[in-house]
């Protein structure tokens, strides 16, 4: 349960070290997200030759990973409130690992939901696990252009998904570069748990109950429903052309290789990622 009264910046740190060893390490956890959300739309070719899936199946096995990320986001959510952003972070980037493990070893369809339903859940806490930190550890004023270089950051993620796993994927092929994104899950998990000090306010004890009763209040606001309307459709016309069906259309339909493609959703996210920087900033100011 978030406390009343603003919690200052802890004395031990100044805000270097709280950009190096807290921001930075969940910012690159939220990095790794964006690289698992949007690899799909790079290695469908692959997956169409390899495992044989065509538009529907393709469309199953990206909406699986969004189904549990949805799913775990209001146990997420409590779990942050209760443990902290350290302690929930961690376990579910190895969870995160090991789906990208077991993705870049299926044969199968149904081998490749189970891999994809655990990423999907896996990098579940990753934004709100940042943004977490960012309440914790930076007044408040500071947090508009922090979640905004959060949010930016992660478009980097999705830029790296783009050119840069295409080169991946044409040198050594897609299933060691799924491998290769599951090792940046497991590093990352490994530098929060040995860079990411604990905060020392700790969390006042709930209990779940209690914690059930505060998001039913949160659902009851109408304020709360208008604000997360303009989210749904903004975010969800977005993660579904850039995150799906943008890469076939560019090879199926405008019949452009596919390097010509990957070049056209590295720059459609470059696009995001100014977008994220230059209002976040205006807001900040605002």
């Amino acid at each position: 349960m978030p406390s009343s009264q603003p919690q200052p910046l802890p004395p031990p740190l100044d805000l270097a070290r709280v950009i190096l060893s807290v921001l930075l390490p969940f910012a690159l956890a939220h990095f790794v997200s964006y690289m698992y959300r949007n690899i799909n739309t790079v290695v469908y070719p692959d997956l169409v030759r390899d495992i044989g899936l065509d538009a529907n199946t393709l469309g199953l096995l990206t909406g699986i990973y969004f189904i549990a990320f949805a799913a775990a986001q209001l146990p997420v959510g409590m779990a942050l409130d209760r443990f902290g952003p350290r302690r929930v972070q961690m376990p579910l980037l190895a969870v995160a690992a090991l789906g990208g493990l077991l993705f870049g070893q299926a044969q199968t369809l149904q081998g490749l939901l189970v891999a994809r339903a655990l990423i999907g859940l896996g990098v579940s806490a990753s934004l709100m696990a940042a943004i977490k930190a960012s309440s914790l550890w930076l007044p408040p004023e500071r947090l508009p252009i922090s979640t905004a270089v959060l949010l930016a950051v992660g478009g980097l993620g999705a830029m790296a998904s783009t050119a840069p796993m295409q080169l991946a994927t044409d040198t050594v092929g897609w299933r060691v570069a799924f491998w290769g994104t599951a090792g940046c899950a497991a590093a990352v998990a490994l530098l929060i748990f040995a860079r990411v000090p604990e905060h020392p306010i700790r969390p006042q004890p709930t209990t779940v109950g209690a914690m059930l009763r505060s998001v039913g209040q949160l659902y009851r606001q109408a304020l709360f429903w208008r604000t997360a309307l303009c989210t749904l459709f903004a975010s969800a016309a977005y993660m579904a052309v850039q995150g799906l069906w943008m890469g076939p259309w560019l090879r199926d339909v405008g019949h452009l290789p596919r390097a010509d493609a990957a070049q056209v959703l590295f720059w459609s996210t470059a696009a995001m990622v100014a977008g994220s920087l230059s209002l976040g900033a205006l807001t900040d100011w605002l």
